[in-house]
C-alpha cells in the first residue's frame, strides 16, 4: 500500500513523528472527511474555536481560514515544535500544550467568553473530555 509521505510521517525539529498507539493517536488525512467536519462545524469569522488534539494540523489549517480565533490544545509535546513552526505566524492561532482532561478551557479562550469545540479524540478519553465540557 502506497502512503503519502506527508500523511505517514511528520517532519519537525524533533525528527519524524508517527502516531502514538499509547496516546491513541490517529491523524486525519482524508481530505473529504476533513471537509465534512469543517462544513458541519461551519466556523464563523466572529467566534473562537477550541481544537482538541490538532495532531498534524489537518483541521487546523481550514479552521484558521474562517474562525476569528483558534485555540489548539495538544497533549503530545513531540508535536508542539511542528505546530509552532506551521501556525505560530497566524495572528488568530494559540497553541496550548496541555492535557484536555485538565486544561482550563475558560482561561485558554480569554478574552472570549464562549467557544465551540472540535476534536479528533481517541476513544479512550472522548467521554471523559466531553463530560468535563458540559460541567
Amino acid at each position: 500500500m502506497k502512503k503519502d509521505s506527508e500523511a505517514s510521517a511528520l517532519h519537525s525539529s524533533s525528527g519524524t513523528h508517527h502516531p502514538s498507539k499509547r496516546l491513541g493517536q490517529n491523524f486525519l488525512v482524508d481530505k473529504r472527511v476533513i471537509e465534512r467536519i469543517v462544513s458541519a462545524l461551519d466556523p464563523r469569522p466572529d467566534e473562537t474555536i477550541i481544537e482538541i488534539g490538532p495532531g498534524q494540523g489537518a483541521l487546523t489549517t481550514p479552521l484558521l481560514e474562517t474562525a476569528a480565533h483558534l485555540v489548539a490544545v495538544e497533549f503530545d509535546r513531540n508535536l508542539i515544535p511542528f505546530l509552532e513552526d506551521k501556525f505560530n505566524a497566524k495572528d488568530n492561532f494559540t497553541l496550548v500544550q496541555s492535557d484536555a482532561l485538565v486544561a482550563d478551557f475558560c482561561d485558554v479562550i480569554r478574552p472570549a467568553t464562549r467557544a465551540r469545540v472540535v476534536a479528533n479524540l481517541p476513544y479512550n478519553i472522548a467521554t471523559a473530555i466531553l463530560q468535563r465540557l458540559i460541567e
